[in-house]
């Protein structure tokens, strides 16, 4: 938070400002923390509603919390199933790399801790919150979550994957007999994958390409990182002539 509460000036300062100084990270026993986030708690005094009618501290908590249970439970999807894409469902609930980084960083060295996230209840809190509330993290499922952690940054390989999309770029050189194309796949993201085909299969991907309705499905091992997105050792390539379901 800036220093200067002035820079606040736009914004209701009695309503949204709190102490900087009441954040607290207290160590109560080797490997466990307790984080006090504290924010005023408002009174409808008048007709007024000017505030926030759910204190930011309880906001910010239940959030984290429900975050964490969906991780959680992706990765018991993950470890029978093995598809990232359960991770992918779970962004829109707040879930990222800095949140798996986190949670493999309290582990410990040896990923050997149990973590043990608890909310408790104010005794203050109205009747109509929740009880205390607990997620506990074995140390199995820390190696899920580095797998997740990859996958948010955008650092991972999949065997055996499916690609079916679009070829909208070709790329062959003088004296080369196959050639590098692009394919948009076909799903919400559109993301943009190189492939190195061999003769035969560049000469299909030709066909698909001047042929607008017509996509293609490849087998290979994904390879993503920041940077660049390719599918190689190909070992299957076929020519779609109907819409990608």
């Amino acid at each position: 938070m800036p220093e200067n509460p002035a820079s606040y000036r736009v914004v209701r300062t009695k309503s949204y400002l709190f102490n900087k100084a009441s954040l607290k990270l207290g160590q109560t026993e080797v490997g466990s923390y307790v984080l006090n986030l504290v924010a005023p708690i408002y009174w409808d005094e008048d007709s007024q509603e000017d505030h926030c009618r759910v204190p930011f501290s309880r906001t910010v908590t239940e959030r984290l919390m429900y975050s964490i249970e969906k991780l959680s439970d992706a990765v018991d999807k993950y470890k029978e199933r093995g598809d990232l894409k359960i991770f992918e469902a779970i962004i829109k609930d707040g879930v990222n790399a800095t949140l798996c980084s986190a949670i493999i960083g309290l582990s410990g060295r040896n990923r050997t801790r149990v973590i043990e996230v608890k909310v408790l209840k104010s005794l203050i809190a109205e009747n109509a919150i929740s009880d205390n509330k607990k997620i506990s993290i074995t140390p199995e499922k820390i190696k899920y979550i580095e797998e997740a952690e990859k996958f948010y940054s955008n650092d991972y390989t999949v065997k055996n994957y499916n690609l079916a999309g679009s070829v909208i770029r070709l790329n062959r050189d003088v004296n080369s007999l196959g050639g590098v194309v692009t394919i948009v796949e076909a799903s919400e993201n559109n993301r943009k994958v190189t492939v190195e085909l061999d003769e035969e299969h560049y000469n299909e991907a030709i066909r698909a390409h001047e042929n607008k309705y017509e996509n293609v499905r490849l087998v290979g091992m994904l390879i993503v990182t920041p940077k660049k997105t390719k599918l190689v050792d190909v070992s299957d390539f076929h020519i779609l002539h109907h819409p990608i379901n």
